[in-house]
């Protein structure tokens, strides 16, 4: 058998072979982490932030001026703490919560869902806030575990990628996640927040599908999934009240944040002009925050917040693709598809697509812990974005075609 012809390297002119050094080889993705970012951060996933947050304070005071500035100051107030939570994420290492934390942000998560069952306190027929002294607002733990199952997932998943353990592919791929998740979802149905447990149930099933869970696993897990909120929903009154009134004929809430954002027309009434979300639709500022923004700025505005959850989702599976190690390639669009599904849930409520769930709009509604939670889980995806194969060159590495990365290479997509 004739013996494979060896390609050598090419040599310039005037060059002896001698001199040409061997090519690196390409590392397998995990080995090519750096423990300090040498880049910034996503610069559009930034502006992306900032935009939704100052939106924020517009709404809160323009739904707000005419009772005073008590309830500015307030936001404000949370605004500056998930600032900080925003920049502690950003700094942290985003690979610590998947080595050295990711059970402990597990144990947290959980028990305090399970404490909210136990001390928690009622509000509208959903038992959701805990009161825990020196904290100025009551805390919602169920926002804390939108982003903790998640976390947990993308470190399980990329602990199964370093120990290659895809041989055992019932047991790892879905057995243990899938009980955790049902734990999960499980404490957020006993609370009545039947919209959480949709947003976690499809960020977690988004999950899977990007570990590559076997279709015959997914599946039947889907299908499960579908019939815990159905049952959920049928099971509770809270839920099965809500959705009776939206078959039967739409909440009054729903009917006048439907006027609020017809009224704005196509360019909106202006900033403060928004009267009918101001004085009509109750909970303007949490629950149907996007009628005012409607209502002021419009059909253009309302295209505008939609672009802006988009761009956000975008940046995040692009940061995820890009990511160095297998943690941040799950943990980036995890965020990004949990933050999106929320904002979409708040905007299909508000325009009368899905019954009423009290769900926020992510970086804009008024709220202390799911403020801080966004906020902090946005750090968290710009830490990630600063671990880029494309962008941060190990020296003497080499980039995903064997070749070595030029200097001062940008990312692309």
């Amino acid at each position: 058998m004739p013996r494979r012809p060896v390609r050598r390297q090419p040599v310039a002119w005037g060059q002896r072979r001698s001199d040409v050094k061997p090519r690196a080889r390409q590392q397998p993705l995990t080995s090519v982490v750096r423990e300090t970012p040498s880049q910034p951060v996503d610069g559009t996933l930034l502006v992306v932030i900032v935009t939704l947050v100052l939106a924020g304070i517009v709404v809160a005071y323009t739904t707000t001026f005419h009772k005073g500035p008590e309830h500015l100051q307030a936001h404000l107030l949370r605004v500056g703490l998930g600032i900080v939570a925003l920049v502690v994420g950003m700094l942290i290492p985003h690979t610590f919560y998947g080595r050295r934390f990711r059970w402990v942000i597990l144990a947290i998560a959980l028990g305090l869902l399970a404490a909210t069952l136990v001390f928690g306190k009622t509000t509208k027929g959903a038992e959701r806030w805990l009161e825990l002294p020196g904290i100025p607002f009551q805390l919602q733990p169920s926002e804390i575990a939108k982003f903790a199952l998640p976390m947990w997932l993308a470190a399980w998943f990329w602990d199964l990628e370093e120990k290659q353990k895809q041989d055992l592919a019932f047991h790892n791929t879905l057995l243990v996640p899938g009980l955790v998740v049902f734990a999960f979802l499980a404490l957020t149905v006993a609370q009545k927040s039947i919209g959480t447990t949709f947003i976690m149930a499809v960020s977690a099933l988004a999950l899977f599908l990007l570990a590559g869970v076997k279709l015959n696993y997914f599946v039947p897990a889907a299908l499960l999934v579908a019939a815990l909120l159905v049952g959920a929903v049928l099971f509770f009154p809270h839920g099965s009240s809500r959705l009776l009134a939206f078959l039967t004929g739409k909440p009054w809430q729903q009917v006048q944040a439907e006027l609020a954002i017809g009224s704005g027309g196509l360019f909106g009434v202006g900033v403060g002009g928004g009267e009918h979300s101001r004085l009509f639709v109750p909970e303007v500022g949490t629950d149907f925050a996007v009628a005012a923004l409607c209502e002021e700025f419009g059909l253009l505005g309302t295209l505008g917040v939609f672009g802006l959850y988009s761009a956000w989702l975008w940046r995040g599976i692009r940061i995820g693709l890009q990511a160095q190690e297998h943690f941040g390639k799950y943990l980036a669009p995890g965020i990004a598809v949990t933050v999106f599904v929320y904002a979409m849930v708040h905007i299909g409520v508000a325009a009368g697509v899905l019954p009423t769930t009290g769900q926020p709009l992510p970086f804009v509604s008024y709220g202390g812990t799911a403020m801080i939670a966004n906020l902090f889980a946005a750090g968290v995806l710009l830490n990630v974005s600063r671990y880029n194969w494309r962008r941060n060159a190990v020296p003497g590495g080499s980039g995903r075609n064997g070749r070595p990365y030029p200097a001062g290479a940008r990312a692309g997509f």
